[in-house]
Parts: C-alpha cells; structure tokens; sequence
C-alpha cells in the first residue's frame, strides 16, 4: 500500500494540508490484519523519524502518527490517527453553520465577554464655555404704567448694573423724593413703591450696558434707564463632542456596563446620560433658556440627528430679598393705614395742616417702636458655578485585557457558509456537516470540533 509522509507542523484543531512539491515522500506499507481505517497501523521497510504525517491515497484520508513500533532494525510499525478536519475539508469548507466567533468577519455590537475587565476605569472629558460669566448685573420685575412697549398693571423685566440697582433702592427709601413726586391725591398719597417691584435676582452672566428705558415703579419714574428684556433669555446653542473608547461609534465598548456617561451643566450639576442614548451621534447640541421670572434654567440636550436625550433644570440667578419698612398708623379706633418706606416728617408734610402736626408725633413712635422687615422672594443657590464654569461631557471607561482575533475571533452570531471564513478562526454553534460518505464517529468529532472552534487554514 502507498502512504505520503511528511514532516508537516499543524494545529490539533485546523483543517490544513501539505502542500507544495515534493513536500512528501512516497512509501510501501503493508496494512496490519484487522485495524480500522480510522486509527490504522502499517510495516515499512524505510521510515525516517522527522515524519509526522501521513497520507493514504487509497482512504483518501490524513493522518497523524501517533506513534511508531521498532520490530527490527529494518522494520517499522506505525501507528496513525485519522485527521477529520484535513480529510474532510472540502465538505466542511461548504457547511452551513451558525458562526458564534470569527476571525474573518465579527459584529462589533455584540458585547464580548470572552475578555475579562481590567481594574480601575480611565476618563476622557469634552468641554466648552457654557455662559462667558460677566460683571454682575441684576433683573429686576417691575410692574410700571410708563415706558416704551410697556403694558399698564403688567410685570416688565430689565437688566440693572449694580450701581443702578442702588440708585433705585436709594431713591424708593429717601423720603425727600415723594414730596415732589407724588401729587396730593388721596390714593397716590399711601402709595409704597417697592410694591411694585416684583422680583430682584443677581445674574452673573448677563452684563448691563447702561440701559436705553426708563424704569418706572406704578406712577413713579425712578431716574434710572434699564434694558429691557423678555419674559425668555435664550443662549447660544453649545455643541459638545463625544468621547469614545472606540472611534467606531457601534462598537460594544462604547456601552454599558464598559462606560458612563455624565453631563455637567454649570447651575445644575452632574447628568446621567444612558450610553445608547448617543448611539449614531458624533456630537451633543444643548439648548438652553432662561426664565425671566424665577431665573430658572432649561436646558434641552439632543443628538446631532436631532434626537432629545435628556432635558435638565435648575437655578442660575439668585433671588435677593426685596425689603419693605411698613408702619401701621392708628388713626381711628377701628382704622388703620399702612406705609411703607415713609419716615414720620414725610408723613406729616404729605398730610399737611394740624392733622399732619399730631401725625407725625404719633408716626414718629410708631415707627420706631412697630416697623418690621417683610421680606418678599428667597435666596436662589447658584453654588454650581463657582464650582465649574464649563459645560462637561464625562466619559469613565473600563477597558478589556488586550485581545487576540486570529487566535479567538470575534463574535458574530450569523448563519454563514464556513468558506466565507476561510483563512481564519470559527467556533461554530450546534454545526451539522452533510456528507454521505462520512463514518458516523468522523462525523461526532468534526462538529465537536467545529463547536468548540477551528482554524479554517
């Protein structure tokens, strides 16, 4: 019987033949009485001990040499083991087979857990200037009847610098004002105007420039111009990009649990962001208003498909306690008027005549012995900015042991015809080889061995 011997290095589990001319050496054997084609043994005359492989052409079978049996010093028996996976290339090579991991071709959204997660994670941090913080200015809600675009009896909102806010408050205190200001008329007579100014918040980003309206509290002009805004202050758009741990933006280690995202907004703090949420974006686009009234903070964050990702509030301007000195007056037993921000002369000059005398003695001691501070609005917390001024997207990153592909593969869970693969590694689930003229125990070890994985060389 004619064997091919080789000298031929291979995995235990890959499909690869010699190859080549004259890469093996032709050979008489006589086939030992009773032994099975799949683990044969032969006599030969010549053997050469570098062989480790053989061929039999009439099998049409590979085989490894497991071991060889000195009879005499001119003969040999030699023992062979059936290679399945070089006998039956071809057949496998054209197998259906669902593919769990490859080397040629992977799914880089599937989540491969074959590599096991390093310790400690690393941080990658994308950044902007979310408000340029300016001189600290001041809106203030005043309720005025006078002034270009202004509504009667409505609340208008005007940016105040520092320096004006005290003119006003100044000049609503300082009795010497409403003798001129306000005429005799009964119901101006009692008029506070600090009741007109609804709301005073300190704005660390919006600057003053001086002003182009006067500012009226219900009758009384204030001498002071603001300018005026609306009931919404939008701001610039702000376009972050986002840190990845791949640069491809489907690849499993661009999710959880491999990574966590947070969004820093100045104002309201840190923001969960759910991975595959940014899924297909290359970029975050935060859009943010402003609500006049309570200095409330809105921000939308979306994807740069357009896709809204989360939505965020808090408190960007601080509300500062508007003050009023109130007097209650006992004019009667049974009445009573109530000023505020009047001294006792002013009360008796507004009033006038032997009234205005004993008034004001009784203001005097009323005001000093009942005025009380009545505070309207609340301290507003802006602590967050003076933590960070920019806006932050946040990426914590684990990282994977380093990988081997040609070794291991890939996952790629699909339906594939193995010599779409060929060249590299599979690991194959449930496979079935079809094949009429393969023994059944050939058959066993090819799909054990297809499942548990093989180098399609």
């Amino acid at each position: 019987m004619e064997i091919i011997a080789y000298s031929f290095d291979k995995r235990g589990n890959s499909t690869a033949r010699p190859s080549g001319t004259g890469s093996g050496e032709s050979l008489d054997g006589v086939l030992k009485d009773n032994c099975s084609i799949l683990n044969p043994s032969l006599m030969l005359l010549a053997w050469h001990f570098e062989y480790n492989y053989v061929y039999i052409p009439d099998f049409s079978r590979y085989y490894y040499v497991t071991d060889v049996t000195l009879i005499s010093n001119s003969r040999v028996i030699v023992s062979l083991r059936c290679d399945v996976l070089a006998s039956y290339k071809p057949a496998i090579l054209t197998t259906q087979a669902y593919v769990l991991r490859a080397s040629k071709a992977s799914n880089v959204q599937i989540p491969d857990v074959f590599y096991p997660t390093l310790s400690g994670t690393w941080q990658s941090i994308s950044s902007a200037t979310f408000i340029d913080i300016t001189t600290p200015s001041f809106i203030i809600g005043v309720i005025g009847g006078t002034g270009v675009g202004s509504i009667t009896g409505a609340v208008n909102y005007f940016v105040v610098s520092e320096t004006d806010l005290a003119t006003i408050t100044s000049n609503v205190f300082d009795q010497t004002h409403y003798g001129t200001d306000i005429s005799d008329n009964v119901v101006k007579t009692f008029f506070n105007p600090m009741q007109y100014m609804t709301t005073c918040m300190y704005c660390p980003f919006l600057a003053s420039s001086g002003g182009s309206e006067g500012i009226t509290m219900g009758w009384w002009d204030t001498g002071v111009d603001g300018t005026k805004i609306g009931p919404r202050i939008t701001l610039d758009d702000i376009s972050l990009n986002i840190p990845r741990t791949n640069e491809n933006d489907d690849n499993y280690i661009n999710y959880e649990p491999w990574t966590h995202y947070r969004l820093y907004i100045p104002y309201i703090g840190f923001i969960d962001i759910a991975s595959n949420q940014l899924r297909g974006n290359a970029s975050i686009i935060i859009k943010s208003q402003i609500d006049t009234s309570t200095g409330e903070l809105m921000c939308w964050i979306n994807g740069n498909n357009g896709r809204r990702i989360a939505t965020a509030r808090g408190q960007c301007c601080a509300n500062i306690p508007i003050a009023q000195t109130q007097a209650t007056i006992g004019l009667t037993g049974e009445s009573a008027l109530s000023l505020a921000g009047f001294g006792a002369k002013a009360v008796g000059d507004l009033l006038g005549g032997s009234l205005g005398g004993s008034v004001s003695d009784i203001g005097t001691a009323l005001l000093a012995n009942t005025s009380q501070l009545s505070i309207n609005g609340k301290m507003g917390n802006i602590s967050e900015r003076f933590f960070e001024t920019n806006v932050m997207l946040i990426l914590d990153a684990s990282h994977q042991t380093v990988k081997d592909n040609d070794l291991f593969g890939s996952p790629l869970c699909e339906t594939r015809e193995l010599s779409d693969l060929q060249g590299g590694y599979v690991r194959c689930l449930d496979a079935k080889i079809k094949n009429t003229v393969v023994l059944e125990d050939e058959r066993t070890e090819i799909e054990s061995l297809l499942n548990g994985g093989i180098f399609l060389e």
